[in-house]
């Protein structure tokens, strides 16, 4: 099973322009799990949309070369498959 990691600690609007990518992709991969890192604004926006399965929170926006490692070391026991960093 993929477990697909998307990465968006953006803005709220480029949050919620980036939103149909969540759809987009489970259409394509029904089984994933997708997995969002998000800022606490981008949480509130994405609470409860029914194409993420785990929203991990940050109060700080995270730099870009930050990112994979943070998916590789912080959250490694979710065993993603694929990472992607919307900016």
């Amino acid at each position: 099973m993929r477990k697909i990691c998307i990465i968006n600690c953006a803005s709220i609007g480029d949050t919620l322009l980036a939103t149909p990518l969540y759809r987009a992709i489970k259409k394509h991969h029904p089984q994933c799990k997708i997995v969002s890192v998000l800022s606490y604004a981008g949480y509130e926006l994405l609470e409860g949309n029914p194409y993420i399965d785990i929203i991990k929170r940050y109060k700080r926006v995270i730099h870009l070369r930050l990112s994979s490692r943070l998916c590789g070391s912080q959250m490694r026991h979710l065993y993603l498959t694929d990472t992607i960093v919307v900016h």
